[in-house]
């Protein structure tokens, strides 16, 4: 019993530290700003306070920004994004239900933003490249969109996204 107990907590101790490395490099190439994130359009997440909400959209943007720029930065080149707006997508509506839980809800054509301007820079912190970007898309609520826009509270962000970063890194 005693040995069992000493090689779960090995292989449990082991997981955390691959874990932390894992985290550690992941977002090495991504460093992630809300610029005056209390005056943005729409960033309410359900059953969230407003500051809740904010860190959630961080989190969620910094992991989006992160694995979509994997397959196009170079491994010593590091992004700076300064995000100035945000419109997550559908309409958000407060004490729905008859719990009067907070709710948001996304039908077809509910249109999402998201503004924010980015540095590209090497290893030595010169620029390679800059610019500002807005992004204005409508959702589409068809079930494969559903299905390629999981992600937490910025999934709808993933395809547009994509689509910039294979402009800006073919040019």
């Amino acid at each position: 019993m005693k040995n069992q107990i000493i090689r779960y907590l090995t292989i449990f101790v082991s997981f955390l530290f691959i874990m932390m490395g894992t985290i550690s490099t992941a977002s090495a190439a991504i460093k992630l700003t809300l610029i005056e994130g209390k005056k943005f359009i729409d960033y309410e997440v359900s059953n969230q306070s407003r500051v809740q909400s904010l860190r959630t959209v961080e989190r969620d943007l910094n992991k989006l920004f992160d694995k979509v720029s994997s397959a196009y930065l170079a491994e010593k080149q590091i992004m700076e994004i300064d995000i100035t707006n945000i419109d997550l997508p559908g309409m958000f509506h407060f004490g729905y239900g008859s719990q009067n839980h907070d709710i948001r809800i996304v039908d077809s054509n509910t249109s999402f933003k998201l503004y924010f301007s980015y540095r590209i820079k090497d290893s030595e912190g010169n620029i390679i490249r800059e610019g500002e970007h807005k992004i204005k898309e409508f959702s589409d609520s068809g079930i494969a969109s559903r299905h390629q826009n999981r992600g937490g509270t910025v999934g709808y962000y993933r395809r547009p996204l994509e689509k910039w970063f294979k402009v800006i890194f073919t040019q």
